[in-house]
């Protein structure tokens, strides 16, 4: 091995070259790209790493890491093994392609050679590593000119070593592809690597402000940077405001840059390739920018340039955005999908079984300008000689997140209680309740439209750890001048993170093979059915809050002591009458209504409180609010032993006369036995009980009238059920909206008639496995 030349490939920078100005392209140019493309050819190793060396024969398989110069690394391509290739290996595998203009010529390339053990579930063994700079990789390459798409291909045998061994060689090739112009004209293979290439639209360099002001990383690892829109830029119409946009670091994003191109290209045709109602949720993306960046104190993030990918920005326009990021799906990954390995598919599935996915379709991400009441849930509490740093404070929240069902998240959600006005400014402002209102009634009006578009896209979707985006500003309440509509377009429902997913046409579904179709199917029956299962508890909160007219007769008032990895201990309760009364302080009972007593004395435990009503302006959706003024509590038993204290919050739940309940917590006091919350709950006395009826009338009237119709057409009644309700009421109420969203998505196709319709979800059942007892794809269109 020692005497084996290597061939080394390396280019000079190239500069990223643009086209003339299109006007159809959203940033009004179209770039001229040059990328990347490696090929894992095979290997050649000196000695065996598998277990029993004397009888195992090895499965090798190659991993290709991009390393950028800021220090970051990206896991490029993850080979499959070559079973039993033993000392030989062959691959021949294509990583995906990357955007080279220059800037990347001292970014590192390492390639390491992994035994897989046990068929990808033991840990694998490390056979060796090598690495190569871009600049030496290229060295020698020419840059495709003309008519010409490709470099010549050159090959390299790079040294693998491990703890300073010698343990064989590595063969990778690597050329230069240049794209430009439109897909059409590229001249580039339909898929490089397993993924489709589309030419990347390229935003004008003086669309915004320079240099981009970094904004932090979100979720993930991918940092965000602010950008500000120039009045005199193409991308500034509309009414657009400084702050429309967002840049998100590509390194990070590069599977997005080709899911959101094609999405580009798809918004261009008639038809939309099948997914004209899709697209409107998500994201707007003006194309790929090239442009310096520094942080928020100034100083210079990396030297140069960085792409970023342009896209809405959803804060603009708020004071304080509150978003959730949702995961959707009961299967999250899927082994040997965009090189999601086998024991990484594995990991993930360990995490949707222990979460609300397996519960319900779906979890808890991120959790984005929380209510104080959440806040003061803290995680680690119970832990707290384990460490309490703000990494391990932060995981703790995520599981506590993915962990919560649907009521328990949309409670945080739309909780705006520790915001308050003034009586007197109810003639100028809306008051939160009736704000909240407002925008759940908008939430609840776009799920059911994103739900009635998964049943309208011909072809079905592998979004595989794809999310929905729900939000609204609660930094402030609108005005009451400020017009209804105004307010419902500033509510966020989006659909984004396709960092994993495939867009697929039904051109391209009917190419695929029969299994392809069915796998297809499978997770796009996942999807659908996390969406509706969404929907259907952000439809069991808006009726429990807003669904009827019927009275409020009473409230019940819960004490509990916090425990973070235990359940909640129970401290007291009382019943309250929901009538004006002053300040008054009642004796806390116990489950068997029994006083309640305290620590340090037998004295009563003890809650004060007292109600209000106030009537809302003339014309409002709400017509006033029961107010709970929690003043406090006192002579507290402690639960928490070690500590001799407790930790209480209240849970209040208002009950109507006709069975609707409602239920809002106020914050955790900490090691405390005599709180003073001072908070007020307010529960919605609406002027109608047609509110929600309204919504499903206003989702549908997207469609047709006929679509309106058939989701009104029964009792709302049997598509809800309320908070405390088991599992056999909940799946019966969601039986009933499935059934009713089918039957209005058919009606917007032409199919008039049930059996018709019948028809058409037995054709859907007979492609897939069933998801939660359904059919796994019930498109209106099978």
């Amino acid at each position: 091995f020692g005497s084996r030349a290597s061939t080394r490939l390396a280019h000079p920078p190239i500069a990223m070259a643009a086209a003339a100005e299109n006007a159809d392209s959203p940033g009004g140019l179209t770039p001229e790209l040059v990328w990347v493309v490696i090929r894992v050819l095979r290997a050649e190793l000196l000695r065996s790493f598998a277990f029993f060396t004397a009888i195992s024969k090895m499965n090798p398989y190659a991993v290709m890491e991009w390393h950028p110069a800021d220090g970051s690394a990206v896991e490029v391509v993850r080979t499959p093994a070559d079973s039993g290739g033993h000392l030989t290996p062959q691959w021949n595998h294509t990583a995906r392609e990357q955007a080279y203009t220059g800037r990347q010529a001292n970014d590192l390339i390492v390639f390491k050679v992994h035994h897989e053990r046990l068929g990808g579930f033991g840990v694998p063994s490390l056979c060796g590593s090598a690495s190569i700079y871009v600049s030496e990789l290229l060295n020698g390459s020419d840059t495709p000119v003309g008519s010409q798409k490709y470099s010549s291909s050159y090959t390299a045998e790079l040294a693998l070593s491990k703890d300073g061994e010698f343990t064989g060689i590595i063969t990778i090739q690597a050329l230069l592809v240049r794209t430009g112009g439109s897909a059409s004209t590229t001249g580039l293979p339909a898929r490089v690597s397993g993924v489709d290439i589309a030419s990347a639209t390229l935003v004008e360099p003086g669309a915004f402000e320079t240099p981009a002001v970094r904004l932090g990383v979100s979720g993930g690892t991918a940092a965000f940077f602010r950008l500000a829109l120039r009045s005199d830029s193409k991308l500034a119409t509309g009414g657009k405001s400084t702050d429309h946009y967002i840049g998100k670091d590509l390194s990070h994003a590069r599977d997005e840059l080709t899911f959101y191109e094609q999405v580009l290209q798809l918004s261009a045709k008639r038809d939309c390739g099948g997914l004209g109602k899709m697209l409107p949720f998500m994201f707007e993306y003006a194309g790929l920018l090239t442009c310096p960046v520094r942080d928020a104190g100034g100083g210079i993030v990396e030297e140069g340039t960085l792409d970023l990918l342009v896209m809405r920005n959803l804060h603009d326009g708020c004071a304080r955005l509150r978003m959730l990021d949702i995961k959707i799906g009961q299967q999250t990954a899927s082994a040997g999908w965009q090189g999601k390995s086998r024991l990484g598919a594995m990991r993930q599935a360990l995490v949707d079984s222990n979460t609300n996915s397996r519960e319900e379709g779906f979890r808890l991400e991120g959790f984005d300008s929380p209510p104080p009441a959440l806040v003061s849930m803290d995680p680690l509490l119970d832990v707290s000689m384990l460490g309490r740093s703000m990494k391990a404070r932060k995981r703790a929240l995520r599981i506590m997140f993915q962990r919560m069902a649907a009521q328990e998240m949309l409670r945080y959600f739309f909780d705006l209680h520790q915001m308050d006005i003034a009586d007197e400014q109810l003639a100028s402002m809306l008051s939160p309740a009736e704000y909240l209102e407002i925008v759940h009634n908008e939430v609840v009006c776009r799920l059911i439209q994103l739900s009635l578009a998964c049943r309208l896209t011909l072809a079905p979707q592998k979004w595989i750890g794809s999310s929905v985006a729900l939000g609204f500003d609660c930094g402030r309440v609108p005005a009451r001048s400020q017009p209804e509509e105004e307010i419902r377009r500033s509510v966020r429902v989006n659909i984004f993170d396709w960092g994993r997913s495939e867009l697929n046409t039904m051109e391209r579904h009917m190419d695929l093979t029969v299994a392809e179709q069915q796998d297809r199917a499978q997770f796009w029956g996942y999807y659908a059915d996390g969406i509706d299962r969404l929907l259907h508890g952000t439809l069991c909160a808006y009726w429990g809050r807003y669904g009827s007219t019927a009275k409020w007769k009473q409230v019940e008032v819960y004490v509990y002591d916090f425990d973070s990895m235990t359940d909640n201990d129970f401290i007291g309760k009382v019943t309250l009458p929901l009538a004006p009364a002053s300040e008054t302080t009642v004796v806390l009972l116990d489950g068997n209504n029994q006083e309640v007593s305290g620590y340090w004395n037998r004295s009563p435990s003890t809650l004060t409180y007292r109600i209000t009503y106030r009537p809302h302006p003339e014309g409002s959706r709400v017509r006033g609010s029961w107010r709970l003024h929690l003043v406090g509590a006192g002579n507290l038993p402690a639960l928490d032993t070690l500590k001799c204290s407790s930790d209480p919050f209240v849970v209040v739940e208002a009950v109507a006369e006709d069975g609707r309940r409602f239920r809002q917590q106020s914050s955790v006091i900490l090691g405390n036995l005599n709180p003073r919350w001072g908070e007020t709950i307010d529960i919605a006395d609406v002027s109608r009980a047609s509110l929600l009826e309204d919504a499903m009338i206003t989702a549908g009237s997207k469609f047709n009238d006929t679509v309106a119709s058939y989701l009104v057409c029964g009792s709302l009644g049997q598509l809800c059920c309320p908070c405390f309700a088991g599992k056999g009421e909940k799946g019966l109420a969601f039986r009933n909206l499935v059934s009713r969203l089918d039957i209005a998505a058919a009606s917007a196709t032409g199919i008039r008639s049930v059996g018709s319709w019948a028809a058409a979800a037995t054709a859907a059942s007979s492609m897939g496995g069933s998801v939660h007892g359904r059919r796994p794809w019930h498109s209106a269109h099978m």
